[in-house]
Parts: C-alpha cells; sequence; structure tokens
C-alpha cells in the first residue's frame, strides 16, 4: 500500500481519485485487470485510495462534476504553446497560476482549471489539437476523462507536481478557455428558417432577460440563435446586449462574424422559443387547413393539464436535467421542447416507459406510507384528467 496523501499533499476533499497501472489506465484494485466503464464508478478520496493494495501503480483525477468541476489542460510538445496562441489568440502566460502536474517528459504538462458549475452541463467532454505531424500536442479534458496527477509513468521515472495542492489552489478557468468544450444543440430535424422566423424571434427575444444571461455562453447562445435564423439579426442582437452591464458592442460584432451557419447541428430559432416560454411567451397556433381563423395561443402547462397555478409553481421545481443523466436529460428536453407540458410530465413518461420496459419496479411515492408502481400512477393521473375534462365539457 502507499500513502497517496504525501504524493499528492493537501488534497482537496471533494476531488474524486481512481486507481491506475503504470501506464496511465485505470484497474480494478482487487485483481489488477483494466476496470471498464470506469466513469460511472465511484472513486475515491485521498484516504481510502492510500488504503488500497499494491496493484495501484498510479492515481488519476476523475474530472468534471466529480471532483467539484475540475478541466484539465495538456500541453503535449513543443508545438503545443503555438498551437493554443493559433486557438485561443492569448499566450498560454496569460492563464492565471493553477495546480499543475508534469510526466518530466519534456515540455509537456498539464494545468487544472475550476470550472464554475453553471457551465457544467454546457461542457463536451474533450477537445484535442493536433501538430504539423497529426500528433496530438494540446488537449482540453472535461468529464468522461481522468488525469494521472501521482505515480508511476510508463516512459519517466513519474509524474511531479509543477504547483501542487498545498502550493496553491485550483484556479478559476476563464470563459474564454471553456468556449471550444461548449456545445451546440442538436436538432433531430434540420431547421430551414423562413422570411416569418425573423419577426417571431425579435417578439422572443423580449421574454429572455439580458441580465439572466450575463454569463459568457448564455450571451453566446442568444447570438448563436438568433443569427441562425436571420443574419440581419445582429442588431437586434446588439440592442438586447446594451441591457447588461458587460456589455461590449466590439465582442458583439467579433462573435457574430464567427458564426457559422453551415452546419445543420445548432441552436434555433426553437432555442429561442424554449428560453422565452417560461417568461411568458406564446407561440401563436397555425390556422387551420380552409383558411378558418383560428389565432387562439397554446395554453400553459397548467392550463393544458387543467391544475391550479398553485400546483403548476410548485412543479417548476423539477426539471429535466434534475431529475436525469445528462444524456437523456438533453434528449428528453429536445423531445419535449415543442409540446405544451412540463419537465415533471416529460420525465414521467420517460420513468414509466423504462419501469415497464426493464422491469425495475419503479414506485411513485405521494406519502411515506403509500405508494405505486409508475405506470399505475401515470395511468392514474391519465384517469383523473380524462375525469376532468369530461365533468368540465359537461357543465
Amino acid at each position: 500500500m502507499a500513502d497517496w496523501s504525501v504524493a499528492i499533499p493537501d488534497a482537496p476533499f471533494d476531488w474524486e481519485m481512481i486507481p491506475l497501472d503504470g501506464k496511465k489506465r485505470p484497474i480494478d484494485p482487487e485483481t489488477g485487470d483494466l476496470m471498464k466503464q470506469w466513469q460511472q464508478k465511484p472513486g475515491y478520496d485521498i484516504e481510502s485510495i492510500s488504503r488500497l493494495n499494491g496493484l495501484v501503480k498510479a492515481v488519476g483525477l476523475k474530472l468534471g462534476p466529480p471532483s467539484g468541476g475540475v478541466l484539465a489542460v495538456d500541453f503535449d510538445g513543443p508545438a503545443a504553446p503555438g498551437k493554443f496562441e493559433e486557438v485561443f489568440n492569448r499566450h498560454p502566460r496569460e492563464l492565471d497560476k493553477t495546480v499543475g502536474v508534469t510526466s518530466g517528459k519534456h515540455k509537456r504538462g498539464q494545468l487544472l482549471f475550476q470550472v464554475d458549475q453553471d457551465w457544467w452541463a454546457h461542457l463536451k467532454g474533450r477537445r484535442a489539437w493536433t501538430d504539423e505531424e497529426g500528433e496530438t500536442c494540446l488537449e482540453l479534458r472535461w468529464v468522461g476523462h481522468q488525469s494521472v496527477i501521482a505515480g508511476a509513468h510508463p516512459e519517466t521515472d513519474g509524474y511531479r507536481w509543477l504547483s501542487s495542492p498545498s502550493d496553491r489552489e485550483v484556479a478559476p478557468a476563464p470563459d474564454w478557455l471553456l468556449e471550444p468544450l461548449l456545445q451546440t444543440e442538436e436538432e433531430l430535424i434540420p431547421f430551414e428558417p423562413t422570411s416569418a422566423d425573423a419577426d417571431r424571434a425579435v417578439e422572443m427575444l423580449k421574454f429572455i432577460d439580458p441580465n439572466d444571461n450575463t454569463d459568457y455562453f448564455r450571451w453566446l447562445k442568444v447570438g448563436i440563435a438568433l443569427q441562425h435564423t436571420d443574419a440581419g439579426l445582429l442588431s437586434a442582437w446588439v440592442e438586447w446586449s446594451k441591457q447588461m452591464p458587460n456589455f461590449n458592442e466590439a465582442e458583439c460584432l467579433r462573435k457574430w462574424a464567427g458564426f457559422s451557419t453551415k452546419s445543420v447541428s445548432k441552436l434555433t430559432i426553437r432555442s429561442l422559443h424554449h428560453w422565452a416560454k417560461p417568461a411568458g411567451y406564446k407561440q401563436p397556433k397555425a390556422k387551420p387547413q380552409g383558411g378558418a381563423e383560428g389565432d387562439e395561443e397554446i395554453t400553459s402547462a397548467g392550463e393544458f393539464l387543467d391544475i391550479s397555478e398553485r400546483l403548476a409553481e410548485g412543479r417548476k421545481l423539477f426539471s429535466i436535467h434534475g431529475l436525469l443523466p445528462q444524456d437523456l436529460a438533453d434528449a428528453v428536453e429536445l423531445l419535449q421542447r415543442p409540446l405544451p407540458t412540463d419537465d415533471l410530465s416529460a420525465v414521467m413518461a420517460v420513468i414509466t416507459g423504462y419501469s415497464g420496459l426493464m422491469k425495475l419496479g419503479t414506485r411513485v411515492a405521494s406519502s411515506i406510507n403509500f405508494s405505486v408502481p409508475a405506470n399505475l400512477f401515470a395511468a392514474m393521473d391519465a384517469l383523473r384528467w380524462c375525469k376532468d375534462q369530461h365533468q368540465k365539457n359537461v357543465g
């Protein structure tokens, strides 16, 4: 057994670590076999990993939310600084001093940064860039990945700290460093904007509070959605952004010019609708075929479900991402977006389906002493709604 607390001095309490062999690979500490699907398995704190047997040759840090939001920036060779400047238009020296580790190989090392929680759900797991010979020279690693921070290396005497957790705290990640990891919104059906969409987008923008979107990535997403809807909406984005305390017109113009309009997998007017809906925006109903007038608006989730406003407010406390794993939550959110249902209803439908298909036996409890299977709960809720609608129509 090794006392990894010596090799990793003052390890932060929220770091989640994983046992490795001498080749940077996660292993089962009991057998030494390679660990499959280690990303889904719980890690170790510094004390528990130090109690493991001698098969553990190195320690990796699980990146992303499991360790409180740690991002690794890996500089891998002489071409890395130049590639960093090419990607970010900044020198690596502009990064704040932070915790870092190296394998001892020439011009190789990684720096660790703390990512604000508001970014977590919006970042891809990894982004890498290659040098002229096609070899990876710069890499951003996030959730689903690990970085070796102590122990053996297959080609050197082992890892050592550039600056350890006992020397300084992990520095906050600047917004510009995270931008390459920002996810674009995947649309199942390619979006083809129409001439009427520009006016609709401007109307939706009135319901999106700029002061709730001052974070860099939120502000950027609104711009991308507007630009993909209509390239002539730059002035609308600028006017909306002017209400922010950190408004920078030059940055607006620079970013707008760089937004791509070629990919179908991006933010669109559908995204604007999704953001505007909670603030009261209602999409006008399409007129029925035959030219009959029908400009009534889609009802709110509370009206659609025929529940009281007070109960509807309570249901807003539940969110898709708060109830489901990230990948599944992203898919459910995308499918639910055009529907007049709330997040809880969408999640209940998914849980009911999974519970029935996989025989999970999931139950829904309305109190400590009473619970029913998820599919029975959904059926009872549907019957209640149908009964209420019938009585309403008869009355």
